[in-house]
């Protein structure tokens, strides 16, 4: 997924999560603030719901820019040529700028 695993899986899923937590903690202290809340409650799939749309909205954010700024985006395994040149998946693609984004997975060098 473009954004990768900070924008799809960590930092902001996380983010939206504590914020969720955090205001269900100014609701149960509400008082405090001269507010009335009733009945304070959390539904923790409603919570895991708003953090995937989140990270799915800032992701769909990414593939506009992409688009907006004529970037076309090429998933699959690539291989440097020469000459401006990539392969991937068997197909060969040239441009100015290429740029190879590998993910957050680590993996082992070709010998």
């Amino acid at each position: 997924n473009l954004g990768g695993a900070c924008l799809n899986w960590g930092c902001i899923p996380t983010k939206a999560l504590l914020k969720s937590a955090q205001v269900f903690e100014y609701l149960k202290h509400a008082e405090d603030y001269g507010l009335t809340v009733k009945d304070v409650d959390k539904d923790f799939d409603a919570v895991v719901k708003r953090s995937r749309n989140v990270a799915d909205g800032m992701s769909k954010g990414v593939q506009f820019l992409m688009k907006k700024n004529k970037i076309d985006v090429i998933e699959g395994y690539g291989k440097l040529k020469t000459g401006k040149k990539i392969d991937v998946d068997g197909k060969e693609y040239s441009a100015d700028h290429i740029i190879i984004a590998t993910g957050a997975r680590s993996r082992e060098l070709p010998s």
